[in-house]
């Protein structure tokens, strides 16, 4: 089988930039001949036609198809026009086509129904999101947000997502969003796969009691991150902040009066899995409805407990009480009282928790099950009675 994979990578690199690589690799030592069609992300002016339709997107993946002859074309994230255009083009050739859904972008403006701060959910509500504009929910720009709800309306009216013979999604929850929003009609091609990570090269054999807990994510207001400062300000446990973003500067005040918390300012994946192999536990204090839970995974993979918030698809990941924590998203005293909770464990409940961490990779995260179901979701769409 030959498969080619049309992505747009950002900079700097995304959770679903890293997705997109472990998959090919998947693909490739499974005997696939998976090829991918790398686009950039744009950073010139966009006029309101590439918002609705990418031409040099259009006709770049077109001959792509012709040079390479795929069997199948698996589109991952694809910026303004560019996810309409590898639709239609794709089409013309009468290729099965499958598109794994990384954020809400055909949903709102926004590509995570958040704003200032809070969930964010009118979007799903409205044929056209004007509300969106008002507020200029994308890049804080009334011209983009107004061009990307102009092509969401257009394409709506189109069908032109229901050209997708298999969507993507990594949860119940992200399918759930789309039943009760204007594209409910989606669900039936709609399935669910969980992301994954490779494992530790080497896994310590009697893991020893660690000295801090660590947030590992993109220093922004979505991802929990006011939450986690509160939290930890003066409980005098050690946690390490790792990650980049333009809230750094909040993380550095925090530390000035509290000196049990520490930035590490990197997204280097090689210092923050050596930052997971010596940690207590992972906190994840996300605030929206985030579709990757990719630090979760890579955590598991290490048999390191995860203590998280429970919204969204995260509590499908974590199960409470078995292998992390779950607490009341927002709140930092419920954080706070989750984090005291799995302090006061001895070591050896401490190390169930990780034994328990690690047999959910197995289960649920690891290549060898992801590349079952993504082969049998690529045959899905070769049967007879598929719609189109």
């Amino acid at each position: 089988m030959k498969v080619l994979v049309i992505h747009t990578f950002d900079q700097p690199q995304a959770g679903s930039d890293h997705v997109v690589k472990n998959e090919i690799e998947l693909l490739q030592a499974d005997g696939i001949n998976a090829e991918l069609l790398a686009l950039r992300a744009r950073t010139d002016f966009i006029s309101i036609v590439q918002m609705i339709f990418d031409y040099s997107a259009y006709y770049k993946i077109r001959r792509r198809i012709r040079a390479f002859k795929p069997d199948i074309v698996h589109l991952h994230y694809l910026e303004f026009g560019g996810l309409a255009a590898a639709v239609y083009a794709v089409k013309r050739f009468k290729l099965p086509l499958v598109c794994t859904l990384h954020n809400y972008h055909l949903l709102c403006p926004s590509g995570k129904l958040f704003y200032k701060d809070q969930l964010y959910t009118d979007s799903l509500k409205y044929n056209f999101p004007y509300k969106s504009i008002r507020k200029a929910l994308y890049r804080n720009s009334k011209f983009l947000t107004f061009g990307l709800s102009f092509s969401m309306f257009i394409h709506q009216l189109a069908g032109t997502w229901r050209y997708f013979d298999q969507i993507i999604v990594s949860g119940e929850f992200a399918r759930e969003i789309f039943k009760r929003s204007k594209l409910s009609v989606l669900t039936g091609r709609m399935v669910i796969k969980a992301n994954f990570c490779y494992p530790a090269e080497q896994q310590r054999q009697e893991p020893v009691p660690a000295s801090y807990y660590l947030y590992a994510a993109e220093l922004t207001e979505e991802n929990g991150l006011a939450v986690l400062l509160e939290a930890f300000a003066d409980n005098g446990l050690p946690v390490k902040v790792a990650g980049r973003g333009f809230l750094k500067k909040l993380v550095y005040g925090y530390s000035e009066f509290y000196p049990n918390i520490s930035l590490v300012e990197t997204d280097d994946p090689g210092e923050l899995d050596a930052l997971l192999e010596k940690a207590t536990a992972l906190i994840y204090p996300s605030v929206w409805y985030d579709p990757f839970g990719s630090m979760v995974i890579r955590a598991f993979s290490r048999g390191l407990p995860v203590i998280a918030s429970g919204l969204g698809h995260i509590p499908e990941m974590v199960t409470h009480g078995f292998d992390g924590l779950l607490f009341e998203a927002g709140n930092d005293k419920d954080l706070r009282s989750k984090v005291d909770i799995f302090q006061a464990l001895d070591w050896p409940e401490q190390k169930k928790y990780r034994a328990n961490a690690l047999q959910t990779y197995l289960d649920k995260y690891d290549p060898q099950g992801c590349a079952s179901a993504l082969g049998g979701i690529y045959q899905a769409c070769f049967h007879p009675q598929r719609m189109r």
